[in-house]
């Protein structure tokens, strides 16, 4: 039988799964369809390479007629090796002419070479949605099973022996 610390731990543990789930969720990437026309703007990269075990974070500032956003890829590392950005760096970025959308389709260099395409930004954009789904997959039934063990061993048998021992 679990006793109330117990009780108040686990249901702690499922409001912090409950959290990083929805973490995960709001870090999923909308990939939109691929737009008719593109045009070119300005962007440069506003910090320097945010680097974990496998991926690197790259933060660019684009400019637009209404005004500049903030957009950000994931990147795997051993590809932003090879593309040598640094802070500051000026980029050109191939945006939707037609939408709002800030979704950037490919990245260009200050001479006009191909960085990034459209086929590795989707990638990566849909690799790291994979991962994300997977996360906020784990943690739901990490989140189902604490409530039922929580609901079966706890409050359950607690309300059992109650009844058995009057």
């Amino acid at each position: 039988m679990a006793g109330v610390g117990e009780l108040i731990v686990l249901f702690a543990c499922i409001l912090v799964m409950a959290g990083l789930g929805s973490m995960m969720w709001d870090s999923l990437v909308e990939i939109p369809s691929v737009p008719k026309r593109l045009v070119l703007r300005s962007a440069y990269v506003t910090h320097a390479l945010g680097v974990s075990k496998s991926t690197s974070q790259m933060y660019i500032k684009v400019a637009r007629q209404g005004g500049e956003y903030d957009h950000s890829f994931d990147i795997p590392n051993r590809e932003a090796r090879l593309l040598g950005i640094h802070k500051f760096k000026r980029l050109w970025v191939a945006i939707d002419a037609d939408s709002d959308n800030q979704f950037v389709w490919a990245v260009y260099d200050e001479r006009f070479q191909l960085m990034m395409s459209r086929r590795q930004i989707v990638g990566w954009a849909e690799q790291g949605n994979d991962v994300a789904l997977l996360m906020v997959f784990c943690s739901c039934l990490i989140v189902v099973y604490g409530v039922f063990n929580m609901g079966v061993c706890g409050v359950w048998n607690r309300y059992y022996y109650k009844k058995d021992s009057e």
